[in-house]
């Protein structure tokens, strides 16, 4: 990129002076980063959005070089742009700690010579112009940072992890990626639940922070990310979503979201890549006047890209981006073109959908032979790839009935938004500006949640309400950004009326279901971050990993270097994945190349392991595990037939059976802090 070319000594001086406050902000937060784990944390956070919104610029460069694009968007352009890159990087086992932290640098220097060399958009004079007219809004941004920081620094050591999800398959997945390039994971069967694109994102904030502090790339990135897309309702240049108003009830709903978080998984980081899919499409209706199916194919290949993302980072976020984007185009075509039913407009409009798709593939392909490398399906649960056959993972109602009840419950949920069923309504109602997005949203939001819902009745709603969480969070946000909009004729005055006094509404219910328990939730951190400052020395949780990593890897070094592990341990991230290829056996018997020999016996697991050139298994004391080893845990499951615990449980006992009459009849190479590691290719006599 030519960043320093064709510019006059005065521009040149110019564009250092915009550097300087940038520099300022560099210096301090090194300066911060230093004084030791959670400043770094914090600070890498905000380094991680600046790269994001570098990226985004140079998206930007390539999209529409002369348009105006607020932050917000370029940091959602940057995400789409970043796993784009991730997910090749990933599919070629090359995207270890160097190429991450390499990506995250080159984002910073995107960004450093867009105001440099001028080419952002919004002028210093002119972004301080408008929050000088918007005190308020500038107060209520502050309040929300200030949110978000007693959020994190109550999440930031750690303490909160989900054992059975973050340590044995999160942080695993997080740390396999830095060290090899890759998340390849055979004998994983949650494998096939995730793309990996919240991964990579994790890769990206582990190369550098503490893995323990890893919620912090949701709750710290995916928040930002967020307000940074509401702020953008104002500040983009032209009054979308009543401006001011709608950018306050939005931040407002944003800290008011009940909580639902379980573990690391993204949340707030789907709900940005949804609701930014919906400010693009607003956005390109701006900057290239015309209907959808006429866009250039740059914006439209961004389109999909941005569509893709959303899947990425969680699966069950596919059906609504794509019914959205789908849907949103095709309601344009026959609504607003004068003579939808042309030849020469229905090729315009099957050429849009074609290179929107080549868009959205070219984005998930990677990602999707990634998957496919580690499951034997490209896509889950169309595909069931290499899972042992009985295994549960879905399950779907009993009967059409009871279906039927489920989505009710769910649709009437008040978590994450407490007046969902009222968003859906605004949705419905006719457009005021005889433009059909929000309608499009609806539907594809109320599609993508009954799938998720019909599919997983043996999740208890509040597990369920986590996978439609982007969908309904995104499109809350985009009917209160809907506030004030201008209606394109007369006719349509009354149901701007309505619409906006039912958005009111909808927030007012919102704010008022879940304000004791936002409260109280808040209150709880804060008394968490004074117990910890009170008791607990800074540095702890990092002398915690230290000592814990010496355990897992003193035992590691019991095995030939090269050998193949596997492991059925709860903090299988300490091992060092260079020295050793390790796999996860995480639901041991639910998933396995060729075949898991389920229900088997301990003599057909040996071989089938070491004929994966796995030699040694290590695993923990199944009397004596946090939670995902458990033993008696999972004897408890197995009356919970109605859950999909109960189908999960035979597996998973049967390999602990298995792995324990084979410690019977394996040479033990290493015992330590209730771990063991067999050695599979040496048998001893049988112990009684």
């Amino acid at each position: 990129m030519r960043l320093l070319v064709d510019l006059s000594r005065r521009d040149l001086v110019r564009g250092l002076l915009r550097a300087l406050p940038l520099a300022a902000v560099g210096v301090g937060s090194v300066v911060v980063a230093t004084r030791g784990p959670h400043p770094l944390a914090i600070v890498w956070t905000l380094t991680l959005v600046a790269s994001l919104v570098g990226w985004g610029g140079a998206v930007r460069l390539i999209v529409a070089p002369t348009a105006r694009v607020d932050v917000g968007l370029r940091a959602i352009w940057g995400v789409a742009m970043t796993l784009a890159i991730g997910g090749v990087a990933s599919a070629m086992h090359f995207a270890n700690r160097t190429f991450v932290l390499s990506q995250v640098a080159f984002g910073l220097v995107f960004l450093v010579g867009e105001l440099v060399t001028g080419r952002s958009r919004h002028s210093a004079k002119r972004v301080i112009a408008t929050w000088a007219n918007d005190v308020g809004l500038v107060l209520l941004v502050l309040v929300a940072l200030a949110y978000a920081l007693i959020v994190n620094l109550g999440l930031i050591d750690g303490a909160r992890m989900q054992p059975s999800d973050d340590q044995p398959l999160y942080l695993l997945w997080t740390q396999k990626l830095l060290s090899t390039g890759s998340m390849v994971d055979s004998l994983d069967v949650r494998r096939l639940s995730t793309f990996g694109g919240q991964t990579y994102l994790h890769a990206e904030f582990g190369a550098v922070a503490s893995l323990k502090a890893l919620f912090l790339v949701d709750t710290g990135v995916g928040f930002l990310l967020v307000l940074l897309l509401i702020v953008g309702l104002r500040t983009s240049g032209k009054r979308r979503g009543g401006g001011t108003a709608a950018a306050v009830l939005a931040l407002i709903t944003l800290m008011t979201l009940d909580s639902v978080r379980i573990n690391t998984a993204s949340l707030l980081t789907g709900a940005a890549a949804y609701f930014g899919l919906y400010r693009t499409l607003q956005w390109m209706r701006e900057t290239q006047p015309g209907v959808l199916s006429a866009l250039s194919w740059r914006r439209v290949v961004l389109l999909g890209g941005v569509a893709a993302t959303c899947g990425v980072l969680r699966t069950s976020n596919v059906a609504p981006a794509v019914f959205f984007t789908a849907i949103a185009v095709v309601l344009d075509h026959f609504t607003h073109d004068k003579s939808p039913w042309s030849r020469q407009r229905v090729l315009t409009l099957l050429r849009t959908g074609a290179i929107a798709s080549t868009g959205f593939l070219l984005f998930m392909l990677p990602w999707m032979l990634a998957l496919y490398e580690s499951t034997g399906t490209l896509l889950y649960p169309l595909g069931k790839g290499t899972m042992s056959p009985g295994f549960v993972f879905l399950i779907g109602p009993k009967s059409y009935y009871e279906g039927l009840y489920n989505e009710i419950d769910h649709f009437a949920y008040a978590m994450p938004v407490a007046s969902s069923l009222l968003f859906v309504a605004i949705g419905l109602l006719p457009p005021t500006n005889r433009r059909h997005d929000l309608l499009a949203m609806t539907l594809a939001s109320v599609i993508g949640t009954w799938l998720v819902v019909w599919t997983g009745a043996g999740f208890t709603t509040d597990v369920t309400c986590r996978y439609y969480y982007a969908a309904m969070v995104g499109l809350a946000l985009a009917c209160i950004s809907s506030l004030g909009d201008a209606p394109a004729e007369s006719r349509y005055r009354r149901w701007r009326v309505v619409r906006d006094a039912l958005i009111v509404g909808a927030f007012v219910i919102h704010a008022s279901t879940t304000r004791e328990h936002v409260r109280d939730y808040l209150l709880g951190w804060v008394k968490v971050i004074r117990d910890r400052n009170a008791t607990v020395n800074p540095s702890a949780e990092v002398d915690e990993v230290a000592s814990g990593a010496i355990v897992y890897r003193d035992l590691q070094s019991a095995a030939e270097p090269g050998a193949g592990i596997a492991v059925a341990v709860d903090d299988p991230y300490l091992f060092d994945f260079k020295r050793n290829p390790i796999e996860g056996l995480d639901l041991i018997g639910g998933i396995g190349p060729h075949g898991y020999p389920a229900f088997k016996g301990p003599e057909a697991l040996a071989s089938y392991l070491q004929s994966l050139g796995i030699r040694y298994i290590i695993y923990v004391d199944f009397s004596r595990s946090r939670e995902l080893y458990s033993e008696g845990a999972w004897h408890n499951n197995l009356a919970r037939q109605d859950l999909f615990l109960g189908g999960e449980a035979p597996f998973v006992l049967d390999g602990m059976q298995s792995i324990l009459a084979l410690a019977k009849t394996r040479k033990h190479v290493a015992e330590k802090d209730a771990l063991t590691v067999l050695d599979l290719a040496t048998t001893v006599p049988a112990s009684p």
